[in-house]
Parts: structure tokens; sequence; C-alpha cells
């Protein structure tokens, strides 16, 4: 939509998007007339997602020159984005009277049918996808193979669920399918309250430690002021991992995990920058095996991240985040060695598209996990973590190649999950790569 509005505000005029990139508000009120200097404060302003002075921008322009059919096209369609469908409707439909060529017709068509459609209360979106998912160690077996003992001695080895001592690749078959739905309440703000369920379902080859399935079930809030937007929510989660069969095809028990969650998300747009602050607390609930309560938790997290446009094709985006899980319960030394941890986490990246239809992401993040009590027994020392994961992903839009595949997206993602311990026993590392298609509607 960004792009699109950009280039109806650069069509109002000949001159580069960024020749006057110095052009402010104060400029305008000392030339309010001024439909050249408007115009590249729109530019300006779209560029950087700050709509509601690009608005004023073309309203000012519609006073000098009524018959601007794009001038008034692009209100339209800073209107939608802002959520005055209203106002929209009425713009679109005295357009509508007019004798248009084809292609502004269509336009104007278009965003009629979008305008009364999101006018109604009620709106559903969702997605459905299919992944291919390349694990180069399933089994999460550590750098050497080997366990140490509580003097630091490598003398075990390390198995998987599975009873395999050796690193395995497997490639894993998944489906996605989440639907939202959002009613709106009235308000000038665009708030809503919210229904999302999502399911999934991965299937290994070789090995079936990917096999699993999950649902979900999120209920919240989006409440906007002129300055923050707020989403309150709380969210169940299920996931079941199958039983698996040791090399004696003896079977194994894996936990199933019931979750709830229960947070608030803050965001605030500055110029060009989107600041998000975040809290949540969580419990989870482990059951399948007799050790399960032991895996049962608590946790408080905090976030605040960033997302700063560049220029209308890239932005960089960072975020930290802290962590406290305790064992659920206290009277367990084994529950609380095991879950008592703190983690703090820092990431960092850059999202760029090209040729309107080919998004790429970079990222990397770093977490540092101390645990807080010395497993007895098993560890030398108390456990601590720095876990790093790398990881770029490539989008395609399906959609610029035909009107007909509008929604469908290719999807491509390799990442490295590298875990580094004070102990032998954790030092672990994954390589990934997924492949996915995704509808969306």
């Amino acid at each position: 939509m960004k792009k699109k509005l950009l280039a109806l505000a650069i069509c109002l005029g000949g001159v580069s998007p960024y020749a006057n990139a110095e052009v402010t508000y104060q400029d305008i009120l000392l030339d309010p007339d001024n439909i050249e200097l408007n115009r590249q404060f729109i530019e300006l302003k779209i560029a950087s997602g700050d709509l509601p002075p690009a608005l004023s921008a073309v309203e000012r322009i519609i006073q000098l020159q009524p018959l601007n059919i794009g001038a008034r096209i692009l209100r339209a369609r800073l209107l939608i984005s802002l959520g005055n469908f209203a106002t929209a409707k009425t713009e679109l439909e005295a357009l509508d009277f007019y004798s248009l060529p084809s292609t502004q017709a269509s336009e104007v068509n278009e965003l009629l049918v979008r305008v009364e459609s999101s006018m109604s209360r009620w709106k559903t979106t969702g997605f459905v996808s299919l992944t291919v998912n390349y694990d180069n160690n399933v089994g999460s077996i550590t750098e050497t193979g080997k366990l140490a003992d509580t003097a630091g001695v490598l003398s075990g080895t390390s198995f998987d669920s599975e009873g395999f001592s050796t690193k395995r690749s497997d490639t894993a078959l998944g489906i996605t399918a989440s639907v939202s739905t959002f009613y709106d309440i009235g308000s000038q703000t665009n708030d809503n309250v919210y229904i999302q369920v999502t399911g999934q379902k991965t299937s290994g080859d070789d090995s079936k430690l990917k096999d699993l399935h999950s649902s979900g079930l999120t209920i919240g809030t989006n409440l906007n002021t002129v300055s923050y937007r707020t989403n309150t929510f709380v969210k169940f989660d299920k996931l079941h991992r199958n039983t698996v069969k040791d090399r004696s095809a003896i079977p194994v028990k894996r936990d199933d995990i019931k979750t709830i969650t229960a947070g608030t998300q803050v965001s605030r747009q500055l110029d060009n920058t989107n600041l998000q602050f975040g809290y949540d607390f969580s419990i989870a609930d482990f059951s399948g095996r007799s050790l399960s309560d032991d895996s049962d938790s608590k946790t408080h997290s905090l976030s605040m991240g960033l997302f700063s446009l560049v220029n209308p094709s890239t932005a960089l985006f960072s975020g930290i985040g802290y962590q406290q899980r305790r064992a659920d319960d206290r009277s367990s030394a084994t529950a609380m060695s095991a879950q008592d941890r703190n983690v703090s986490r820092l990431n960092v990246g850059i999202t760029s598209i090209f040729a309107e239809a080919h998004r790429v992401t970079s990222s990397v993040s770093i977490r540092d996990l101390r645990y807080k009590k010395l497993l007895s027994g098993v560890d030398q020392f108390v456990r601590d973590d720095r876990e790093t994961t790398l990881s770029l992903a490539y989008r395609f839009n399906a959609g610029s190649i035909s009107e007909n595949l509008l929604g469908w997206s290719f999807n491509a993602t390799v990442t490295r999950v590298e875990n580094n311990s004070n102990m032998a026993s954790y030092d672990i590392t994954n390589n990934l790569v997924t492949l996915g298609v995704t509808y969306e509607f």
C-alpha cells in the first residue's frame, strides 16, 4: 500500500521523491498554496509512514485544483489507510460520476469494493502455509557426541529420544493454518477485539522426532490513541509430540505442553521509526511422563524493539528482551535446577524489498541463558549458555506476476542455531533450511 501511495504522490508532479527531502511543515506554512512544495511534502511523509500530514497536504492541493483526479484518488487511499472508510467512500462515489480513463475508473471501483468490505464491523483474515524443513541435527546431539560428568570428564554418550548417538539429518513436511476475526467496536481510532485460531502439524521422514501437532487460540483487543497502539491478549497453546520408538522398538513417550499467556504490547510511531514495548506472563503445564511435572514453570517476559524505515524499501530492526522463568514446584530441587533461569536477548536485522516483489531479511539474535541452581548429580557447574541464531530469509510475492496469484508467496529461510555452554553436555548446533508456499486471504 505504501508503494502505491508513493507512486500516486510522485504522479502529482515530476520531481524525484527525494530531491527535496528537507521540506518541513514550517516551509508549508510559509507558502501553503505552493503545489510543488506540498507534493514534495506528501512524498516525504508517505515514505516515512506519517500519513495524517500527507493527507492534509493532499487536501490543500485539491482545494487549489478540485479537478485533480490523481490527488483525489490519493486522498481516498490515504483515508483508507487511516481507517476513515466513510469519508473515503464519499470521495470515491463522487469520482465515480466522472468519465474517467479506464485505468483510473478501474482503480476507483477497486477501492470502492475494498471500502465497502472494510466498513463491515466484522473482518476475517488468515493464511495457509505448506513447508519443507531440513534439520542437520534432528536429535540435538552434542558437538562432541559425548556428555560430561560431574567432574567435567567426557565419559557419557549423547543419545536422542530414538536411541541414536550420532548426528542425523531429517526432512519434515509441515502445514500451518491461521484464521483471525476482528470486530470493529465503532470508535474513531479503529479499535477492535479479535479472535485468532492457529493449527500446525509436522511429520518427519527418517526420524519421528519432528512428528507433532499444535493448536492455539488468542483473544485480544487493539486500542489506539493518536500516539499509541495497544494490543492486550490472552493466548492458549497446546503442543502434542508423538510417541517415538527407540532402536529396540520400545515406545518413548514425550511431553505434551499446555501454555497460557497473558500480555500487552504497546507501540508508538515517531517519524519513520516505530517503537514497541511488551510484557507477558505465561504458565506452562507439561504432562505425559512421570517426570513431566518437574518441567512445569511460570515465566515473566519484558521486551523492547524498534523498526526504523531507512527508505521506502529498506528498514532496520532491533530488540532487547529479558525473561525470568521459575519452576512451579518450589519443593523439588530437580525442578528448580532444570527450570529456574534468567534469559537476556539482543537481536538486530535488516529487511529490504527490491524489484517490488522480492523481500530479503537477515538477522542475528543472541540469548544469554543463566540458570540459577546446580543440577546435582548431573552437571559440574551451574549451567550458563550463550545461544546465537543467524537467519537469512527470502520472500517472493507471486501476485506481482498475475492478479490470479494475489495472496500467494514463496518463502525460503536458512538458519543456524549454535548453543555454547560452560559445559560440553549442552554444546549443540543445528543448521536448518525451510522452503514454503503461503496463501493469505
